[in-house]
């Protein structure tokens, strides 16, 4: 058996993002859950660390909320993933909103702890194939649900599976909130996140809540078998806004 841990969404340099400098309550509380983790799943094979390892520069903001420059967030990053007890890295690239192609960010801290990195990231463990990418589509319309762009997911890779061959786990990021959907064939998910609600959430109305947390799987000897747990927990009232009293 072989176990895959899936974290994302990091956003490592944000004071609504993961680190260990624990500078205000909501970095205490998502330092003491990445903790939590690395206890609870233990040593794993691999580690996939799909997109937004790191803020960036958050140009469309101005920076605001950035604490630590791209070198540091670089190093802060890899001192996190470097907890987790793993014998392989792989990350994929994160939107281009948060960290740019040429020189990417995430890609300097998965080569920083001797990783594979790319656009997509393919794994075959033991007979059953993953396909991990970060973008997943996210909309408030009411034609669109959480699960919709990842069951489109599932359809294109059962139509295309002539050329590219059956994935049994699709896993995608972007959106901070866990969600799934899946058949006895296969099935897709998108991964939670390690930050908060930052100023874009906040200017977008109450629908961000994010789900903090991880994914991962034990994949057993035979083609597609594998059992799979989730943690993905809501942060509470306190650690989303500050609540005025009159």
């Amino acid at each position: 058996m072989k176990r895959i841990l899936v974290v994302s969404d990091l956003h490592v340099g944000s004071k609504w993002g993961l680190t260990s400098k624990k500078d205000n309550s909501v970095q205490r509380e998502l330092f003491s859950r990445w903790k939590a983790m690395v206890d609870t799943v233990g040593s794993v094979d691999a580690v996939v660390v799909n997109g937004d390892i790191c803020d960036g520069v958050n140009r469309a903001e101005d920076g605001e909320g950035i604490e630590l420059d791209a070198k540091d967030q670089i190093l802060e990053a890899i001192e996190l993933l470097e907890r987790v007890d793993s014998k392989r890295f792989y990350g994929t690239q994160g939107s281009g909103y948060h960290t740019k192609k040429n020189p990417s960010m995430d890609w300097a801290v998965i080569h920083g702890l001797k990783g594979t990195f790319d656009n997509e990231i393919v794994l075959n463990v033991n007979k059953t194939r993953f396909h991990f990418a970060h973008k997943t589509g996210v909309s408030s319309s009411g034609q669109m649900y959480h699960g919709t762009p990842i069951s489109k997911e599932i359809m294109v890779a059962a139509l295309n599976e002539g050329s590219m061959g059956k994935f049994h786990v699709v896993g995608r990021a972007h959106t901070h909130y866990f969600y799934y959907v899946g058949s006895a064939d296969c099935m897709a998910f998108i991964s939670p996140c390690f930050k908060a609600r930052d100023p874009y959430a906040q200017l977008s109305s109450l629908k961000w809540s994010p789900h903090i947390g991880y994914v991962y799987f034990d994949v057993d000897s035979g083609e597609g078998e594998y059992q799979w747990a989730h943690c993905a927990k809501k942060l509470d009232s306190g650690h989303l806004f500050t609540e005025q009293r009159v």
